[in-house]
């Protein structure tokens, strides 16, 4: 299907970049918590070990949740 010319200026042109987590280490995929445990999620969602990985991805996400204040949950991020 061809688009008309009046409406080509409004067809968006995105561009897909892949990363390959699995080339990273654990320690490697850095960032703040919320990040990191999705970035953890996706690089182990199809391991075997993925039931191992978890607690640690949820520890992650815990440590912003219960964090008493702001400053503590800032800390917990970084």
């Amino acid at each position: 299907m061809t688009c008309p010319e009046e409406l080509r200026p409004y067809i968006p042109d995105f561009a897909h970049h892949l990363c390959d987590l699995s080339a990273y280490a654990d320690e490697e995929l850095r960032g703040e918590a919320v990040l990191r445990a999705g970035l953890l999620a996706l690089k182990h969602v199809f391991a075997p070990d993925a039931g191992r990985r978890l607690p640690e991805i949820l520890k992650l996400l815990r440590d912003v949740a219960q964090s008493p204040t702001g400053l503590a949950a800032l800390e917990a991020l970084l």
